[in-house]
């Protein structure tokens, strides 16, 4: 059996000397490490404020940052005509990188070689299914005249969208695709998106789309939840049926649907589209009824940011109190008031062929004799009275709700007008407090 001992002295000449190497090593070690990151340091230097020499020398000091590279070509662009070979050495030094390839085949597509960018596109689409490399494609077909296949990667670019979309709805619309079909076709079921295009084609001339638009939106609430897509999925839809609530930008969106037809005078397709508002509690308005065509009549709930329902105009000197438990509108003046001012409007929408009969009970105990009060009809979008008679009947002073009625004959068309209850200071009465309570305001369909 060898001797332990003899084993263990023949061992302790490598002990010393590892001991004696081991502190030269290790500062060797840290010389170099120093020396390499004060080389990628200075590299990393001269890349803030590239030139072609300082970017060379950024190279030569980090051979292995590919962003040297991308530098070069791209300095090469700005000099001179053809920086294809730059870019090709860029995207070898960096083949993950889907951006340096859509930069090779967009220097190549400008080189008048289409057949080549397409290749490195599609390439770059392999690298990453985001939107860039789709929406590269997207505008190469375009510009090319291949609408099928522009159209096919627009799709494909819905489904990665986020942000300011825009552009892919014009790219789509410019192919000749109806708005009314664009969301079916080419979107995915998705609330952002979706609100996206109708904001998008809220602010368009061409208005004929977007009660349909907004029908397909809120046919995702409250069932799909919000976010782009990607960002849209319910991780516990497995064990529960949650539900996801309207979002406040998406009530605006179809709110302003509303306004936009109403502006342009659709008081019909308005009112369809108020009856969808409702059935979907977007509004807790009830639904049109040609019936009784005021929104609220009795003041029994506080108003909604509708225009069908009651616009209060208050102020320094106006003061309009809703009791939805008493059904009592209250108007206070201060004293203080313009000579003349809207209190109270509503825009209402009468159907062609049917009359009406207008009847509002109100309550003016304070007031002075006549109390400047009165309700006015104009068209909508107009100052000007009705001319068949400019107002009803004012208002008086009374102890108790008197009544105020005024008959609407049918028309052969319908009719968009505005109801508004108006203070004016007769004339030879000076300005003072007073108050009107409310009890009800009705438009009723005669038989």
């Amino acid at each position: 059996m060898p001797n332990s001992s003899a084993t263990a002295f023949s061992l302790s000449p490598l002990h010393t000397i590892w001991r004696q190497l081991y502190p030269f090593l290790l500062a060797l070690g840290f010389f170099v490490s120093s020396i390499w990151q004060w080389r990628l340091a200075q590299a990393d230097s001269i890349r803030r404020n590239p030139t072609p020499e300082r970017v060379e020398a950024a190279i030569s000091l980090d051979p292995l940052n590919a962003y040297g590279y991308t530098l070069r070509a791209e300095l090469q662009q700005q000099r001179g005509p053809n920086s294809s070979s730059a870019w090709s050495t860029a995207a070898q030094k960096a083949p993950r990188d889907p951006e340096v390839w859509i930069r090779s085949a967009l220097e190549a597509e400008a080189q008048h070689n289409p057949a080549q960018a397409e290749k490195l596109l599609l390439h770059a689409a392999t690298l990453s299914k985001t939107w860039l490399p789709r929406w590269s494609l997207a505008n190469f077909y375009a510009r090319h005249d291949n609408q099928q296949s522009a159209l096919e990667w627009a799709r494909y670019c819905a489904q990665r969208s986020s942000g300011d979309l825009r552009p892919l709805f014009q790219l789509i619309e410019s192919a000749g695709i109806p708005p009314s079909e664009l969301p079916p076709r080419f979107l995915p079921k998705n609330r952002a998106v979706l609100l996206a295009y109708l904001q998008y084609r809220s602010s368009h001339p061409d208005h004929s789309s977007l009660e349909s638009i907004a029908s397909q939106l809120l046919e995702l609430i409250p069932e799909h939840p919000p976010g782009w897509p990607g960002l849209d999925s319910d991780p516990l839809s497995f064990a529960f049926n949650r539900r996801f609530p309207m979002l406040a930008e998406e009530r605006k969106a179809l709110l302003s649907v509303l306004d936009r037809l109403l502006a342009s005078r659709l008081g019909r397709r308005a009112s369809v589209f108020l009856n969808l508002l409702s059935q979907t509690q977007t509004l807790k308005a009830s639904p049109f009824n040609p019936s009784q065509l005021i929104t609220n009549s009795k003041f029994a709930a506080i108003p909604e940011l509708n225009p069908f329902d009651w616009q209060l105009f208050t102020g320094a000197d106006v003061a309009i109190d809703i009791d939805a438990r008493q059904s009592l509108a209250t108007v206070s003046l201060s004293g203080s008031q313009p000579e003349s001012l809207a209190l109270l409007s509503q825009v209402l929408f009468i159907p062609k062929q049917k009359s009406y009969r207008f009847e509002a009970r109100s309550s003016c105990k304070a007031c002075p004799s006549p109390s400047g009060f009165q309700w006015q009809f104009t068209n909508f979008g107009s100052t000007a009275p009705i001319l068949l008679q400019p107002f009803l009947t004012p208002i008086v002073k009374t102890s108790d709700f008197s009544l105020q009625q005024f008959n609407l004959t049918a028309t052969a068309e319908d009719r968009l007008w505005l109801l508004t209850l108006r203070y004016s200071r007769p004339t030879g009465v000076t300005r003072q407090p007073q108050s009107l309570q409310i009890s009800s305001v009705e438009l009723v369909e005669e038989p």
